[in-house]
């Protein structure tokens, strides 16, 4: 299909998806509804099996899947090479962790041609079957979900786990690859200031599933990242911190007494069969310093901040 006309491209960025990335690229060759189409794997230095499993797609695949290179690092980066070579006159992003329901590309174009729109997402779930503690507590608090973001001070957002835009609008914003992280909002609300009347669209039916992190040191990271997010997202676009009194009061009282929590949670926990309920409070109380560190740690740093 590539090297004839297409409606519509997907960019993964890829980076050490060798656990997540097979399912990706499986879920995205067998869209159903759609045949005009490709997908671009933007292998951005890994060095595990990923790029042998984007080439392998890719032969399994031939004229809709494509695997090309970005040496700058960084998920944005990554994503403005993609947006380079795309050919579809609509592109959809997702992430290397996430599989894609058979109808989502379907059901985001059906949208996306709707010419008052500028862009559209879907919901971002809980992939099935990851039995880790973290893993589950986040799908329970569905941490991804899109109405998280939908619901920022800033104005809303979409994440680029599950997003999709046109072309030649995404073209004339691009991502900030300056960014380490906070880079889809900030695409979100410069594409929306050079569209101010198309409309956000949240669709029904076009879910991604996404892996979550399976370990507490994963899960503190992920945070963290949030974290840095804040304090970028202030610095460029004014963004207030949530540094109240009462919210940092909030915070330090869910850390200190988290373990106090979880103990008492224990015998419910017994009873029902189910360690996340006496968990969560641990769990919670890691997001928290994640999200505070992070934002500490952008605060204060001297040099630009990396993807370790």
């Amino acid at each position: 299909m590539i090297g004839r006309e297409v409606d519509a491209t997907i960019i993964v960025p890829c980076y050490r998806a060798e656990p997540t990335l097979r399912a990706c690229l499986t879920a995205l060759a067998a869209q159903e509804g759609v045949s005009a189409y490709e997908v671009i794997v933007v292998e951005n230095g890994s060095d595990d099996g990923s790029l042998a499993i984007a080439e392998a797609a890719a032969e399994a695949h031939p004229g809709v899947v494509r695997v090309i290179h970005e040496p700058r690092p960084g998920a944005y980066a990554a994503r403005n090479r993609g947006l380079s070579v795309a050919l579809g006159v609509f592109v959809l992003f997702t992430d290397a962790d996430c599989r894609p329901s058979p109808g989502w590309l379907a059901r985001m174009l059906e949208e996306l041609r709707d010419a008052t729109v500028l862009m559209v997402g879907g919901e971002v779930l809980a992939d099935s079957g990851q039995e880790s503690l973290v893993a589950r507590y986040s799908a329970r608090e569905n941490v991804l979900s899109q109405a998280h973001t939908l619901r920022h001070p800033r104005g809303p957002f979409l994440q680029t786990a599950n997003l999709g835009v046109r072309l030649v609008d995404a073209r004339a914003v691009g991502f900030d690859d300056a960014l380490y992280s906070g880079g889809d909002a900030d695409f979100c609300w410069r594409l929306r200031e050079h569209r101010p009347h198309g409309a956000l669209r949240l669709v029904g039916g076009a879910v991604v599933y996404h892996a979550h992190r399976e370990t507490l040191r994963d899960l503190y990271r992920q945070y963290r990242r949030y974290g840095q997010s804040d304090v970028l997202l202030a610095k460029k676009h004014g963004v207030s911190l949530p540094h109240t009194v009462v919210k940092l009061i909030v915070d330090l009282l869910r850390v200190l007494l988290a373990p106090v929590l979880v103990v008492l949670r224990i015998p419910f926990a017994l009873v029902v069969g189910d360690p996340v309920i006496a968990l969560s409070p641990l769990l919670r109380a890691v997001r928290v310093l994640g999200r505070r560190w992070g934002q500490l740690q952008a605060i204060f740093a001297r040099r630009s901040l990396h993807r370790a």
